[in-house]
Protein backbone atom coordinates (compact mmCIF):
# COMPACT_ATOMS: atom_id res chain seq x y z
CA UNK A 1 0.00 0.00 0.00
CA UNK A 2 1.34 3.33 -0.96
CA UNK A 3 1.26 6.43 1.67
CA UNK A 4 1.28 9.91 0.47
CA UNK A 5 2.76 11.15 3.91
CA UNK A 6 4.33 8.62 5.49
CA UNK A 7 7.71 10.56 5.02
CA UNK A 8 6.79 12.27 8.16
CA UNK A 9 9.65 11.14 9.66
CA UNK A 10 12.18 12.94 7.20
CA UNK A 11 10.85 16.10 8.14
CA UNK A 12 13.73 18.35 9.21
CA UNK A 13 11.26 20.13 12.25
CA UNK A 14 9.55 18.72 15.16
CA UNK A 15 6.50 20.77 13.84
CA UNK A 16 6.58 19.90 10.18
CA UNK A 17 7.16 16.05 11.55
CA UNK A 18 4.00 16.38 13.62
CA UNK A 19 1.80 18.23 10.85
CA UNK A 20 2.59 15.35 8.15
CA UNK A 21 2.09 12.59 10.96
CA UNK A 22 -1.26 13.80 11.37
CA UNK A 23 -1.76 13.55 7.42
CA UNK A 24 -0.75 10.04 7.57
CA UNK A 25 -2.88 9.28 10.74
CA UNK A 26 -5.76 10.68 8.69
CA UNK A 27 -4.98 8.63 5.22
CA UNK A 28 -4.37 5.14 7.85
CA UNK A 29 -7.52 5.97 9.68
CA UNK A 30 -9.15 6.31 6.19
CA UNK A 31 -8.04 3.36 4.68
CA UNK A 32 -9.87 1.55 7.75
CA UNK A 33 -12.77 -0.39 7.18
CA UNK A 34 -14.61 -3.81 8.24
CA UNK A 35 -12.74 -7.10 7.54
CA UNK A 36 -14.68 -8.88 4.77
CA UNK A 37 -14.21 -12.47 3.32
CA UNK A 38 -16.00 -14.03 0.22
CA UNK A 39 -14.77 -15.84 -2.64
CA UNK A 40 -11.22 -16.32 -2.94
CA UNK A 41 -10.65 -12.55 -1.35
CA UNK A 42 -10.46 -11.35 2.29
CA UNK A 43 -9.77 -7.96 3.84
CA UNK A 44 -8.39 -7.61 7.64
CA UNK A 45 -7.60 -4.25 9.08
CA UNK A 46 -5.60 -5.83 11.87
CA UNK A 47 -2.15 -4.89 10.62
CA UNK A 48 -3.92 -1.01 9.92
CA UNK A 49 -5.13 -0.71 12.96
CA UNK A 50 -1.88 -1.72 14.66
CA UNK A 51 -0.21 0.90 12.60
CA UNK A 52 -3.07 3.72 13.43
CA UNK A 53 -2.26 3.01 17.30
CA UNK A 54 1.93 3.14 16.79
CA UNK A 55 0.99 6.60 15.27
CA UNK A 56 -1.33 7.78 17.24
CA UNK A 57 1.03 7.03 20.29
CA UNK A 58 4.37 8.94 18.08
CA UNK A 59 1.52 11.90 17.98
CA UNK A 60 1.56 11.96 21.21
CA UNK A 61 4.80 12.07 21.86
CA UNK A 62 5.64 15.27 19.01
CA UNK A 63 3.28 17.00 19.80
CA UNK A 64 4.07 17.11 23.69
CA UNK A 65 7.56 18.42 22.19
CA UNK A 66 6.67 20.70 20.23
CA UNK A 67 4.30 21.85 22.61
CA UNK A 68 1.00 21.71 21.15
CA UNK A 69 -1.69 23.39 22.78
CA UNK A 70 -4.09 20.43 22.80
CA UNK A 71 -2.13 18.41 25.39
CA UNK A 72 -0.17 16.28 23.01
CA UNK A 73 -3.66 15.05 22.04
CA UNK A 74 -3.57 17.00 18.41
CA UNK A 75 -6.97 15.65 17.54
CA UNK A 76 -9.51 13.48 18.05
CA UNK A 77 -9.22 9.72 16.95
CA UNK A 78 -10.85 6.42 17.67
CA UNK A 79 -7.88 4.30 19.16
CA UNK A 80 -9.19 0.23 18.39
Amino acid sequence: MMWQYADWRGYSSDAERLARLRLHIVEVTQKIGPDVSGGNMSVASGSLTSLLNMLIEEERMLAAVVGDGNGGGGGTYVVV
